[in-house]
């Protein structure tokens, strides 16, 4: 009896699952999403490695576009490597220096120095040696993972602006999903340079203002930015030599000496370039012991700009 019961029952439920769907109203169809995400910002950058500081010495430029219909008096910028700095970082006081069951090394910290920002043939926008940084999240004064710059002259509607900007990166012994290990053997290179908050329209007690969206790097939160084109030079030591990868294409700079695309400089180290278009972020990797495997894909959902370039 008891048997019987339990097929009628699965009998019901299946009757049930098949005859709901065509009662229940039709679900919204799915969103358009366009072809391409909106260029907000490009980068240009070129920088070099020095595996026995663990440092990243870079420079380049930013062109950022003002997509609102506001007017924009100060950028704010993410300065993630200095979650690393030292243990009374945000990042560090939320997660008590851990992460993923991994303990934060404070004899190998990390940081980012910003040590110029300026519009290109313009003034300095800020002081040597002299931040602003922002901590309106939680009122932490010892946090430097936000900085605010304001501009001399405010980037109108619709205009864009482009920066010039100069950085020393320094990775800390491997932790959150970045750093250097071995001794300076690999280096995984993720949130090393100084990235815009997203300038976004909000509603507050029921007015409609701009702002920008630049939070401090917390010890649960993910990396919210807008999409841009990046182009980017790395310069490593010839140890690494066909063992970096990279975000987007490795394109031919004109003058390659290794089997991949790069150029050996004279002073030993090597030069590669990569090229990434529609992504909100870049990131690399070198190792002694990295290797170098080759799969192609198909390309027929490249743009015709992109099939010009060699994988």
């Amino acid at each position: 009896m008891r048997r019987r019961k339990l097929l009628v029952l699965w009998g019901f439920l299946a009757l049930l699952a098949h005859v709901l769907p065509q009662l229940l109203p039709t679900p919204p169809a799915a969103a358009d999403f366009p072809e391409a995400s909106p260029e907000i910002l490009a980068y240009t950058i070129d920088a070099s490695l020095d595996p026995k500081s663990y440092r990243i010495d870079a420079k380049g430029t930013l062109r950022w576009k003002n997509t609102s219909p506001a007017e924009v008096r100060e950028m704010r910028l993410h300065l993630y490597l200095n979650a690393f700095k030292n243990e009374r970082s945000t990042f560090m006081r939320e997660s008590q220096g851990s992460h993923r069951g991994h303990k934060f090394d404070p004899s190998a910290p990390g940081s980012i120095d910003l040590t110029s920002f300026k519009r290109a043939e313009g003034p300095e926008l800020i002081e040597a040696g002299k931040l602003e940084f922002v901590h309106e999240d939680d009122g932490n004064t010892d946090d430097e993972t936000v900085v605010r710059i304001p501009l001399a002259q405010a980037i109108p509607p619709g205009g864009e602006a482009v920066f010039e900007l100069t950085w020393q990166s320094r990775m800390p012994r491997v932790f959150a999903r970045t750093g250097q290990g071995g001794n300076g053997a690999f280096f995984m290179v993720a949130q090393w340079y100084p990235k815009p908050g997203v300038w976004e329209e909000d509603i507050v007690d029921g007015e409609t203002s701009w702002r920008w969206n630049c939070h401090q790097f917390h010890g649960s939160s993910e990396f919210y930015a807008d999409y841009g084109s990046y182009d980017v030079r790395l310069t490593v030591p010839a140890r690494f030599e066909e063992r970096l990868g990279a975000t987007g294409l490795r394109v031919d700079m004109g003058d390659a000496s290794t089997k991949h695309l790069g150029r050996r400089n004279e002073d030993g180290s090597v030069t590669y370039r990569h090229k990434a278009e529609h992504v909100h972020d870049f990131a690399w990797v070198c190792g002694e012991d990295f290797e170098v495997h080759e799969v192609k894909f198909d390309k027929s959902w490249l743009t015709d700009e992109h099939k010009k370039e060699q994988w």
